[in-house]
């Protein structure tokens, strides 16, 4: 299984030194990071209001116009580094 991960360029630069610095793989580190969250606690979800609906929450918002506009960002940016 492929998963793609951005990150700011200062982060995936910290990142980078600190796999090399530990004498490890980005591979395992975030493997070893995934299952450390994994195994966490997970937090308590909120309690859920009667009646309360997303659709109803997002309706008069451009949530979903706004998501579609950055993935679309993202995959142009993703194109032009290949």
């Amino acid at each position: 299984m492929v998963t793609t991960l951005r990150l700011p360029q200062a982060k995936h630069k910290r990142l980078r030194l600190e796999v090399i610095r530990r004498g490890t793989s980005l591979q395992k580190a975030l493997e070893q990071a995934i299952d450390v969250w994994l195994s966490g606690t997970p937090q308590p979800r909120a309690r859920r209001l009667p009646g309360l609906r997303l659709r109803g929450i997002l309706r008069d918002s451009r949530v979903m116009e706004i998501r579609e506009e950055e993935r679309r960002q993202e995959l142009a940016r993703d194109r032009g580094r290949q």
